[in-house]
């Protein structure tokens, strides 16, 4: 069965209570309805053609998840059909499972504790298959003295896309064919390093300059900085190679820890630009900036905290392009950009950008002049920075999608693709989506692609990924771009959606 609780995420972890009633409401997911079933990408990783077949003659009606598809498609010979998560609902007998040909690759994977965040280590993995890479993650536990971080190799992730049916085109088979082998290497595996933690970790950021100093902030308040490269190369090595004389990872402290905030915090992120800079945000509404010394092992951090948002700081993010520029967004329902020479007021803002509290935001790497933004509504939002003139006028978005249900957790801009972002919310989804598409009527009319209920699915919606609870927050990795991240209550998900790259 679905768990009820809901993870916490920046001010979301509030009102944990009051996900957690509506959960029981609706039964997880549906009151009344049998509880969703997802099935296990590997249990019958070697069943045979006849028992393939089998499956297409099974008397159950299923619901196949959402790949590549983007509308809604007539139900098949074989009782299946696309599932639209927000539009669709599940009737009695029905039971959801996964598209295998939607996925290049998925692997599923449990964590002692849930997660609130993680960070993918940049440098630390490898671009073929089977894919290998490194990641740090902040733990959720029962006591407060059991939280760690959790720093992380994943290795031996093979694809796992399987064999297309017979009525699929013949000039693909062998392609599939040759990935059906890779999946027969056996299940992914996961080596880890334990840190302790003191307090619920909130967030958690790896430096881009140097990916074994991370930063972390924690529900006691505090901020803290450590140095965990001992521990990557302890994984990278294997336990029995470790360097002599290194510090096992039970006994690796902070190395920098900051209690100038008033109260605990979320929003957190490390420049791209400038090595060892660092901002800081908390729920009173406070952002202070981190500055590394010469010696790479203290800070300089501001006396004073940048002044101008009315509530909670729940996200921030440094530009891609503008060593000085920050932008961050707030409980107070606007989006604010920053210049670190002036901190009693921003030098550009969005009042009122969503109408409801706004959660995250992300800025395009590529395409500096764009930035996402996410709000409790269940709205995405892309701002072209170049339109938005005065703090006091009204500015418009560039584009506005509401697809998802419930609360937007995370955003997340592709770092190659500048069309293609990544979101994730509390109604236990994840989405990709790429602005470069649009209908195109004429041609759908041609290839006999017009089904009903086309019109209620945005066109640049690409996928849709499910299975998980309370999804958190999302990545791509930097150095291996088809493939995402994702946290929930229930454990990790690792995938790359197929023919959408």
């Amino acid at each position: 069965d679905l768990a009820l609780a809901a993870l916490a995420s920046g001010k979301r972890r509030r009102e944990v209570e009051e996900e957690e009633k509506d959960a029981e409401k609706d039964g997880g997911v549906n009151e009344g309805k049998e509880q969703l079933v997802f099935e296990d990408p590997y249990d019958d990783e070697f069943e045979s053609e006849d028992e393939e077949g089998a499956d297409d003659d099974d008397s159950d009606a299923d619901v196949e998840m959402m790949g590549e598809e983007r509308v809604k498609v007539p139900e098949g010979k074989d009782g299946k059909r696309v599932f639209l998560h927000g539009k669709d609902e599940l009737q009695p007998g029905e039971v959801l499972v996964y598209d295998r040909s939607a996925y290049d690759m998925l692997h599923q994977l449990n964590a002692e504790w849930p997660c609130l965040s993680f960070d993918v280590v940049r440098g630390w993995s490898t671009g073929t298959y089977p894919l290998m890479f490194h990641m740090v993650a902040g733990s959720q536990a029962d006591q407060k003295g059991k939280n760690k971080l959790v720093v992380c190799k994943l290795g031996n992730l093979v694809r796992t896309r399987r064999k297309p049916r017979k009525s699929e085109d013949s000039e693909h088979e062998d392609e599939e064919s040759s990935s059906d082998s890779d999946s027969e290497q056996g299940d992914c595996t996961l080596n880890h390093q334990d840190v302790p933690h003191d307090g619920v970790v909130n967030r958690v950021r790896s430096m881009p300059q140097r990916p074994g100093i991370i930063s972390s902030w924690s529900e006691t308040g505090k901020v803290h900085i450590f140095d965990v490269e001992s521990c990557l190369e302890t994984l990278n090595r294997g336990a029995r190679m470790t360097k002599p004389g290194a510090v096992p990872s039970s006994k690796i402290k902070p190395f920098y820890s900051f209690a100038g905030h008033s109260e605990e915090g979320f929003a957190m992120d490390w420049s791209r630009c400038d090595r060892g800079k660092l901002v800081t945000g908390d729920c009173r509404k406070d952002i202070f900036l981190w500055e590394l010394r010469e010696d790479d092992s203290t800070f300089e951090i501001g006396k004073a905290p940048f002044s101008g948002h009315q509530n909670s700081v729940e996200d921030l993010q440094w530009s891609p392009s503008e060593a000085t520029v920050f932008a961050s967004c707030s409980v107070d329902r606007s989006i604010r950009f920053w210049d670190i020479r002036e901190r009693r007021k921003a030098a550009l803002s969005i009042p009122d950008s969503h109408g409801t509290d706004i959660n995250v935001i992300s800025w395009n790497p590529i395409d500096s002049h764009l930035l996402v933004s996410g709000c409790d509504a269940g709205k995405l939002r892309v701002w072209d920075l170049r339109t938005v003139k005065s703090s006091n006028s009204t500015s418009q978005p560039a584009a506005d999608f509401h697809h998802h249900q419930k609360a937007v957790t995370s955003v997340e801009w592709h770092p190659k693709e500048s069309s293609m972002l990544a979101a994730s919310s509390d109604d236990h989804s994840v989405s990709i989506w790429d602005l470069a598409v649009e209908r195109d009527p004429d041609e759908e009319l041609r290839l006999g692609t017009v089904y009903a209920g086309s019109d209620e699915v945005p066109p640049q919606l690409m996928f849709i990924h499910m299975g998980q609870t309370f999804v958190k927050e999302i990545h791509w990795h930097p150095d291996i771009p088809s493939m995402l991240v994702s946290t929930a209550q229930d454990g990790f998900n690792v995938f790359c959606a197929s023919d959408i790259f």
